[in-house]
C-alpha cells in the first residue's frame, strides 16, 4: 500500500519515499483517508482497527471520515513499528484479546496506547507520526497531507504537540 510518500507493505516493512508519486490508497474499502467527505456505512474494516467513536454496533451504520481512517492508519503503522513480526505465533494474551476486540471489548488496547501515548522517551519521528494518528480528540489528528509534510521534512510540529513544544521555531503541520 502506498499513502502519500509512505509504503507498508505486508510483511512490515515501513518506507519514507522522497519523491513525487501521484497518491494511492489501496485495500482501504470505505476510506476516506484524502477526502473532507463523510460517508455512511454498515462496515467498516476489521473491528481492532476501529476508530473510539465508531466502536459497537450501530444498526444505521456509522459516519466515516478521514479522521477515522487516519486512526486506522496509526494503528496500522503502530502494529507494525512497535509489534512482533507475522512469523511468530500469538500467545495466549493476545488471542484473549484479539477475541474480546471482536466482541467490542477494547480495554486492553485502550490501555497499551494509553501507556504509549504517555511515553516521552518513544519519540521517534515515526513514533511522532503515530502518536498523532492515535489521539483520542478527534480534531487534532493529522491529516494524510500533514503527514506528510512532516516525512518530507516541509513541516516539524503536528497540532496534538503544541501544547508540549514551545519553540518559536517549529513550523507546524497545515491540517488540512
Amino acid at each position: 500500500m502506498y499513502i502519500g510518500g509512505i509504503v507498508v507493505e505486508d510483511r512490515g516493512i515501513l518506507t519514507k519515499i522522497k519523491k513525487n508519486i501521484k497518491n494511492e490508497v489501496r485495500d482501504f474499502n470505505t476510506s476516506v483517508i484524502t477526502s473532507n467527505a463523510e460517508i455512511s456505512t454498515k462496515v467498516h474494516g476489521l473491528k481492532k482497527f476501529r476508530a473510539p467513536e465508531i466502536r459497537g454496533e450501530n444498526p444505521q451504520g456509522f459516519k466515516v471520515n478521514r479522521k477515522v481512517d487516519i486512526w486506522a492508519f496509526g494503528l496500522m503503522i503502530y502494529g507494525l513499528y512497535k509489534k512482533k513480526g507475522d512469523e511468530e505465533q500469538p500467545n495466549d494474551r493476545e488471542l484473549i484479546n484479539s477475541v474480546r476486540m471482536s466482541l467490542g471489548d477494547y480495554t486492553e488496547l485502550d490501555n497499551e496506547l494509553r501507556e504509549y501515548l504517555s511515553n516521552t522517551e518513544s519519540n521517534s519521528f515515526l513514533d511522532r507520526v503515530i502518536k498523532g494518528c492515535l489521539q483520542l480528540e478527534v480534531d487534532i489528528r493529522p491529516s494524510i497531507n500533514a503527514i506528510v509534510d512532516f516525512l518530507n521534512e516541509e513541516c516539524n510540529g503536528f497540532e496534538y504537540e503544541r501544547e508540549f513544544l514551545n519553540n518559536e521555531d517549529i513550523k507546524w503541520c497545515n491540517e488540512n
